[in-house]
């Protein structure tokens, strides 16, 4: 048997076996998305204020809410890597399957990076189907797609992805124009009035991939690549609640990472050389890791 079509097998019993899971997880995916979706379009009803130009649809602000779940499921997904192999009789069959530990490495990275998050979309869109069905049944507000949104909110995370010192700087920006919102509020017969209150060009346009340039868009696909390997780490490295430690070592890394890009100015060309190394780093140490996981083992750390 080539080695094609040997990890052509091992992907197919991976579906098989977890096809229970797999619609789990559409269903809830559906449940959550219908739940927030139908939540701001009716919270908001009446304008949803946009940092960004995707447009005036009502439900933005769910859609960003959408956004965070995803990211979410993602780091819960990704960080059970080693799940086939926490006791004897998994391990045992799992190490039966015809192929090598490579092989079956590269299958649960792809079965939890790709297709598990695929599964994770489809139910996004059934959602927003259901949510614009209802909306235009009900002559309702908010009865736009939400996907389109969803799609510039994705694309955004690459374009316009900010260093995490730039993204301190960002939220203090914001913050100021939040107080001088409040004084306008506050004073309507005031001079300030006469002067409008924009946020940062940063947070209010989604970047083209040619407006941001081959380096914005490196520095943000590798972000992103950063948080997925340290995610996939964590799911080798912990095999009690895995998911638990991924969260916490993605929070703590990225106050650490921002008090560091903050104060010495690292910007994203030394950032992004960090981050290259950091996933290499990540990703072999997950690999060695699940390659190494022992049959009979109840510590906490998969060493």
């Amino acid at each position: 048997m080539s080695n094609s079509s040997q990890f052509l097998n091992i992907c197919k019993w991976q579906v098989r076996t977890d096809a229970t899971k797999l619609l789990k997880v559409y269903i809830a995916s559906v449940i959550i998305n219908v739940l927030v979706l139908f939540g701001a379009g009716y919270l908001f009803n009446d304008e949803v204020m946009s940092v960004t130009d995707m447009g005036d649809l009502n439900d933005l602000v769910g859609v960003s809410f959408c956004y965070s779940a995803m990211q979410l499921f993602m780091l819960f997904a990704v960080s059970r890597l080693i799940a086939p192999m926490t006791n004897k009789k998994s391990r045992v069959g799992f190490m039966m399957i015809p192929g090598t530990m490579k092989q079956k490495f590269v299958m649960r990275v792809i079965f939890l990076s790709v297709v598990c998050v695929l599964v994770w979309a489809a139910g996004f869109v059934t959602a927003d189907a259901i949510h614009v069905a209802a909306a235009k049944g009900l002559n309702a507000p908010g009865d736009q797609w939400a996907t389109p949104a969803m799609l510039q909110t994705c694309k955004s995370n690459l374009t316009s992805s900010a260093s995490p010192g730039e993204a301190v700087e960002l939220f203090m920006k914001g913050l100021e124009a939040g107080q001088r919102a409040g004084e306008v509020a506050a004073n309507p017969e005031g001079e300030v009035l006469q002067r409008p209150v924009q946020l940062p060009e940063e947070l209010t346009k989604v970047k083209s991939f040619s407006e941001a340039g081959w380096l914005n868009v490196g520095y943000g696909i590798l972000a992103l690549l950063f948080s997925w390997a340290m995610c996939l780490f964590c799911g080798a490295l912990f095999r009690t609640a895995p998911w638990v430690f991924a969260w916490l070592m993605s929070f703590v890394m990225s106050i650490l990472l921002a008090v560091i890009d903050y104060f010495f100015g690292l910007g994203k060309p030394l950032m992004s050389v960090g981050y290259f190394i950091a996933i290499i780093l990540f990703v072999g140490f997950a690999y060695k890791l699940f390659k190494n996981t022992q049959v009979i083992h109840n510590k906490l750390l998969n060493l």
